[in-house]
């Protein structure tokens, strides 16, 4: 019911071409790094405002999805620009850098799913370099 409302929010937060309204109980619950970011003596915290611009905006959108009702959208984005494939590779990369383990374990699945589906579609090439590019040597999620 909230997420699609402004109605009680207390956290804004801005990407390069979306503003989100969300109610920091629901974010700083499942992440860590929100957590701390809001409860520190950081400017966000003293304003209850962020800014994410360097994190793709549907990315950061499906997040928010997932915080609310534990699932996100990976049919792709903006008329079909961002594949699925390549989408959930950068769910999982902003889920590993806002700490939120439920939605990169989520992430990895979806991720696994449509790679198996669809390896032979033209952006799997591109979804597998993002997916090396942006994950550590360390987290093997979609490696």
């Amino acid at each position: 019911r909230y997420y699609s409302s402004s109605e009680f929010s207390d956290l804004a937060v801005h990407t390069l071409d979306q503003d989100f309204k969300v109610h920091r109980v629901v974010v700083c619950g499942q992440s860590e790094y929100f957590s701390r970011l809001f409860q520190g003596t950081w400017l966000e915290a003293k304003e209850s405002e962020i800014h994410l611009k360097e994190d793709d905006p549907r990315a950061i959108e499906a997040m928010f999805q997932f915080m609310y009702g534990f699932e996100y959208d990976s049919s792709g984005s903006d008329q079909g620009r961002t594949s699925p494939m390549l989408l959930n590779v950068k769910v999982y990369q902003v889920a590993e850098k806002y700490q939120v383990r439920q939605l990169k374990d989520r992430a990895r699945e979806k991720f696994k799913s449509i790679v198996e589906a669809c390896w032979q579609m033209d952006d799997f090439p591109v979804a597998i370099e993002e997916a090396y590019k942006r994950t550590t040597k360390e987290d093997r999620g979609l490696r």
